[in-house]
This record gives structure tokens, C-alpha cells and sequence, in this order.
């Protein structure tokens, strides 16, 4: 089950790639110079956003652990806790109200 949940994650990536491979034929010449250029934009937002994320991570103190358990300041019970991703997280952290409250 890893192996595939890793696999149809990763496969979302790759769908960019290969439209631009797919698509060489319409760019403007030189060809393989303006998809290396496409690709290589592709790569610096890429990085850019993961960048970003680990960043907010980092600055909202967001922690993710392998047995929630494990996790201090933790007030639910360990045991049924889910954990949200990073994303999740950081959002909950910078958002004025907690999440599902009400004003």
C-alpha cells in the first residue's frame, strides 16, 4: 500500500513533465531551448513552493510525528488523533480563528 500511495502521489508530478515533452512540437524554435527553459521554470516553482512550505513550517512551529502520542501539548486523546498535513497545519496556524469556529 506505500509503494502505491507513493507511486500515485509522485505520478501527479509527472504529468507536467511530460506534457511539456509532449508538446515540444508547439513550441517556437529553437525547440528543445525554449522546453528546456519551460522545464527548467517548471523546476524553480517547484522548488520555490517547497521552499516556501518548509519555511512556514519552520516559522509556525508546525511538527509532525510518526505516533501522535508523541506530540506535546497534545489535549485530544493520542489514540483517535489525526493529524493534518503540513499544509493544513500551517493554515490552521495562521488563520485568525481556529479552524471550524465560529464568530
Amino acid at each position: 500500500m506505500l509503494v502505491l500511495r507513493v507511486f500515485s502521489g509522485r505520478c501527479t508530478a509527472l504529468t507536467g513533465v511530460e506534457a511539456i515533452s509532449n508538446g515540444v512540437p508547439a513550441f517556437r524554435e529553437p525547440k528543445s531551448k525554449n522546453a528546456a527553459t519551460t522545464m527548467a521554470v517548471m523546476g524553480a516553482i517547484a522548488l520555490g513552493l517547497f521552499v516556501g512550505a518548509t519555511a512556514l513550517a519552520l516559522v509556525s512551529r508546525v511538527h509532525i510525528a510518526e505516533d501522535a502520542c508523541r506530540l506535546t501539548g497534545l489535549d485530544a486523546d493520542c489514540a483517535v488523533y489525526h493529524q493534518g498535513t503540513v499544509i493544513a497545519q500551517v493554515a490552521t496556524a495562521a488563520s485568525p480563528t481556529p479552524c471550524g469556529a465560529t464568530t
